[in-house]
């Protein structure tokens, strides 16, 4: 059964199909092989989706859509502006601490590069930064989305793991903001190769009227950080507390009428069917995977090459680079989750640092070709073909893996903060 499954997931995967209906109708394929009751189908793909932990999805993909209507996002662009724009490539470290501020209110890589980008692409382009750079950029400031919490992808892996979710979230505050002072430095970097004028610096008074204006946009992740952090509520509630900020926001600032909320509502709605349609499916390969003894398989086959925790997690690393270079984010997780608990258990690692490492070399693969699908959705807003953006998105990648391997060796970049709070 194993080879009908895998074997007709990279068939059709070669195909194009897409990814959710590969899972799916390798699946059902696998189920009628094996003579599994189709209601075994049916009941995985429904009990994947039947937690209460995934609300927040659509919770944070609304957040996402009403911040963007009720123009939060500007708000914060100027901000930013203002405090790094005189420094050389100004725009580029806007654009990366818009990212990282936009990260911890919506938790989605694509809805924060779409958010960034719409407004940040032409404005690079503008400054004589190459359109190629600027769609990379937008992607990689984007990517933080996953990374800094509220984060979709850790309340997946959290409801697949029983890891507090919580303490997961407060993993990635340190990592994130790492790789966005990274993006920042390469940007300086690359805004000095290009002889990149400066602009003046902006008098404490501009700073002060801009801050003033985006107070109460950077009010939003401080609540929902905070909340989370101190147990007011949970991390879906968070998600609620979100969507509730924004409408108050949006209609005290008279920026948001009913057809934007209906609106935003239905692009929630549509945003959210994707990654819940890949949960289903993913959920029903994952059950195979496990029925078939492939975690133990997998996990032995690991082990024979070492047991040294360094090694095994550099050859996951690998591993997982290799599976997000074809694979969705969400599937791949999801997928590979039983192989990770049996290596946690195998090996005794600390099961919060492994996810974060494993969630932040996902996260890699959102921006890696030839899948990418963040860097899509950024070529997307640029009308950029996605050839043009392979060469320089990899300084990104590789600042990325740089983090992730700094965690590998120094455990407390990540644990230390979950170990502060608690």
């Amino acid at each position: 059964m194993l080879v009908i499954l895998i074997g007709s997931f990279f068939l059709f995967l070669i195909l194009g199909m897409p990814i959710a209906f590969v899972m799916g109708t390798s699946a059902s394929l696998a189920f009628l092989y094996e003579g599994i009751s189709p209601a075994v189908l049916a009941q995985r793909t429904f009990t994947a989706t039947n937690s209460f932990a995934l609300l927040a999805i659509p919770l944070f993909m609304l957040a996402g859509n009403l911040m963007e209507r009720t123009d939060i996002t500007k708000d914060l662009i100027n901000f930013c502006d203002k405090l790094v724009g005189h420094i050389r490539g100004g725009l580029a470290h806007t654009t990366c601490l818009t990212g990282i501020l936009m990260a911890a209110m919506c938790g989605s890589n694509n809805a924060s590069a779409s958010a960034i980008g719409s407004m940040m692409i032409p404005a690079l382009r503008k400054e004589g930064y190459d359109t190629p750079f600027a769609v990379s950029l937008v992607a990689a400031a984007g990517n933080l989305g996953p990374i800094i919490p509220p984060s979709i992808i850790m309340i997946i892996y959290a409801s697949a793991t029983n890891l507090p979710i919580k303490d997961l979230f407060m993993s990635g505050v340190i990592p994130g903001i790492l790789m966005g002072v990274g993006f920042m430095t390469y940007s300086y970097l690359h805004a000095k190769k290009l002889g990149m004028q400066t602009k003046p610096k902006a008098a404490l008074g501009e700073i002060w009227q801009a801050f003033k204006k985006a107070f109460f946009a950077l009010l939003t992740p401080v609540i929902i950080l905070v909340g989370i952090a101190t147990g007011v509520f949970t991390a879906t509630e968070s998600g609620a507390v979100a969507v509730l900020y924004c409408c108050i926001y949006g209609l005290v600032r008279k920026k948001l009428t009913l057809k934007d909320m209906v609106d935003s509502l239905y692009q929630a709605a549509i945003s959210t069917l994707g990654p819940m349609i890949v949960i289903c499916f993913a959920s029903a390969f994952s059950y195979l995977l496990s029925y078939c003894n492939f975690a133990d398989t997998a996990v032995g086959a690991i082990m024979s090459i070492s047991s040294n925790k360094y090694i095994v997690m550099l050859l996951i690393i690998a591993l997982i680079m290799l599976i997000g270079m074809f694979v969705e984010v969400t599937a791949a997780c999801i997928m590979m989750i039983p192989m990770f608990t049996k290596l946690i258990a195998a090996l005794s690692l600390n099961p919060l640092w492994f996810a974060i490492i494993v969630i932040i070399v996902f996260c890699i693969g959102a921006i890696t070709p030839p899948v990418g699908i963040t860097l899509y959705v950024s070529c997307g807003v640029a009308n950029l073909p996605l050839r043009d953006a392979i060469k320089p998105i990899w300084p990104f990648v590789f600042i990325m893996l740089g983090v992730t391997l700094l965690i590998v060796f120094v455990p407390h970049v990540a644990t230390l903060l979950p170990a502060l709070l608690n």
